[in-house]
């Protein structure tokens, strides 16, 4: 299911074992979520360009990949569509 209106990609998925992606553009909080692998999913809150936005929810203490690589561990649990940072990511040391 589609739900972005314009069709237009507005997040990048690295890798296919990627449980982030990154944002294109400012997307608004309710957005959809639309890019090449990407299920229907609405941002639960604004993201900025270039930021990381959860793709599907992420249990805490779970893996989070980006770019197909390990990138650190979900400090609390994420949402899906929700903005992925420091606030939520301990990062890999």
């Amino acid at each position: 299911m589609n739900l972005n209106e314009s069709h237009l990609p507005n997040v990048l998925r690295l890798h296919p074992d990627d449980n982030v992606a990154v944002a294109l553009v400012d997307v608004a909080e309710g957005t959809a979520i639309f890019g090449v692998g990407v299920d229907a999913v609405r941002a639960a809150g604004d993201i900025q360009i270039c930021h990381k936005v959860s793709l599907r929810a992420i249990e805490v203490g779970a893996d989070i990949r980006k770019y197909g690589q390990f990138i650190g561990k979900a400090k609390h649990a994420i949402q899906a569509g929700e903005h992925v940072h420091d606030h939520n990511l301990q990062p890999q040391l």
